[in-house]
């Protein structure tokens, strides 16, 4: 009988050690799975991050060719005048086809469109010869981004006119750390006027 009592404890035992390390082994490989898709995911992102910087920088640079381009063959041809003045007039066009609100959802859909934007000047920073403004639209909260390859006059609270490209959507922090995504431009031309 004491034989049978100490059989059937030392059963009960085993099997107890032996569900412990079975529930603790799970419990170490769902951490580590967890830790492992976590680490998958956060590489994915990074890549993501760093696949939207390298676009954007080619983004600049495209557009900074193009008015390079446009710039060499005015000075070559007094007759490319003509072509900017075209294509400012086809920015005028497209602001009225295309809304602020197409942009805002689908900017690279019209992206190396020309684009004209009237509007007040919210923040301008201009750093290493390159200027980047922050241009909301006459009478609304309508927001742009505008990138010119140059130093401008233009200063907050200036009205501009500006002949530009469409480059697509562009991100940044706010001064309180919040990430802000607006519709971007590269502009060709900037016409100030002081309030």
């Amino acid at each position: 009988m004491k034989r049978t009592i100490i059989t059937i404890i030392t059963i009960v035992i085993t099997a107890a050690v032996i569900l412990s390390g079975v529930y603790f082994y799970n419990q170490y490989t769902v951490k580590a799975n967890k830790e492992k898709i976590e680490s998958i995911k956060q590489a994915e992102k990074e890549k993501e991050i760093e696949k939207e910087a390298e676009m954007k920088e080619e983004q600049k640079i495209l557009a900074r060719e193009r008015i390079e381009k446009a710039d060499k063959s005015v000075k070559e041809d007094p007759n490319a005048v003509i072509e900017t003045a075209e294509m400012s007039n086809e920015g005028i066009d497209n602001t009225e086809a295309i809304s602020y609100g197409e942009l805002d959802k689908a900017a690279d859909r019209y992206k190396d469109k020309p684009y004209f934007l009237s509007g007040v000047v919210e923040q301008a920073i201009e750093e290493n010869g390159e200027t980047v403004l922050r241009v909301s639209v006459l009478g609304t909260n309508n927001e742009f981004l505008v990138h010119y390859q140059g130093i401008t006059d233009a200063v907050e609270g200036n009205v501009v006119n500006i002949d530009s490209i469409i480059l697509g959507k562009e991100s940044y922090s706010s001064g309180m750390g919040v990430q802000v995504t607006l519709p971007a431009l590269e502009a060709y031309h900037i016409e100030v006027y002081l309030e």
